[in-house]
This record gives C-alpha cells, sequence and structure tokens, in this order.
C-alpha cells in the first residue's frame, strides 16, 4: 500500500539520487544535476548569530511562488522515467497477481504467522532498497516488488 501511495515523493528522489541514468546525457548525470538551471543564482543570508548561508533564488522576475523558488530543477531524462516508470509498473503487478496466493496462505496459517513473515520480508525489502546505488539501480525491481507484495499482505492482516 506504501509503495503506491509513495511512489511519487519517491521517484523525486531517486532521479535526484541519479537512479537509472546511464543512458542520460551527461549534464544530467554530473553532480551539478539538482541546480543546472541558469536562471537561479545565489544568495549569501547572514543569520543574527553571524551563521552565513547561501541559498538559490531565481533571476528573473518573475511571480514564482516559494515552493517553486526553492525546488530544484531536475533535467528530463526520457529513458530514466521509463525505466522508474516500469519499477512502479513491475511493483502494482507484483502487488496485485500476490493477492490470491497472499489470501490462501493467510486462510492457512492465519494472522499472527502471516504478520511476522509479512513484516520480515517487509524488511528485507527496505534493506534492500536502502542498499541500492546507482550502480545497481536493477535491484529495485526485486526490492520494489517484495515491498508491494509484503506491504499489502501488511494492509491485509491489520484490517483483522
Amino acid at each position: 500500500g506504501g509503495l503506491i501511495f509513495g511512489w511519487a515523493s519517491l521517484v523525486i528522489v531517486l532521479k535526484t539520487e541519479n537512479f537509472f541514468s546511464s543512458g542520460c546525457d551527461s549534464a544530467v548525470n554530473g553532480p551539478e544535476n539538482v541546480y543546472a538551471n541558469s536562471s537561479t543564482s545565489t544568495v549569501p543570508v547572514v543569520f543574527a548569530n553571524q551563521t552565513l548561508i547561501t541559498t538559490l533564488s531565481p533571476v528573473s522576475a518573475t511571480n514564482k511562488s516559494d515552493v517553486d523558488t526553492c525546488a530544484a530543477d531536475v533535467q528530463k531524462c526520457t529513458e530514466q522515467d521509463e525505466q522508474l516508470n516500469l519499477v512502479f509498473t513491475v511493483a502494482s503487478a507484483c502487488l496485485s497477481f500476490m493477492a490470491l496466493p497472499n489470501g490462501i496462505l493467510y486462510d492457512k496459517f492465519g494472522t499472527r504467522k502471516t504478520r511476522i513473515v509479512a513484516s520480515v520480508t517487509y524488511a528485507i525489502a527496505m534493506l534492500m532498497t536502502s542498499f541500492t546505488t546507482i550502480a545497481s539501480s536493477v535491484m529495485l525491481y526485486a526490492s520494489m516488488c517484495i515491498m508491494a507484495t509484503s506491504g499489502g499482505y501488511l494492509l491485509i492482516t491489520n484490517m483483522q
């Protein structure tokens, strides 16, 4: 359940961290990816306690909200978008296809054992996701599929 509802936020993080960006331009892959837009400039800010930080602000005088001026401009990469969309599609399909087997196992073994197995597999999926690197981006397919399956399993056992 959480994977589906939280995917929109997670995909922004995955794009910022350059997952599946091997087929993209070097301008997208570079460390300057996050703030590569030329319409921003750094502005020094000094607080009362003499702490100095720099922030990004738009150069143009357009009417942008605070959210727009603070948001990072992420470069477009079609191949990266397609791979991340495919991860979500595969995970959603795993959730749907495993509903019947999960229900059969739930009926056979009961709430407690089912919840323990679902919790352990969800924890494994979370660990797999957290240890995924840019070089091992393909591991997201397995981790998100396991996370979706065990998350749906936990959702059903919590409705008991």
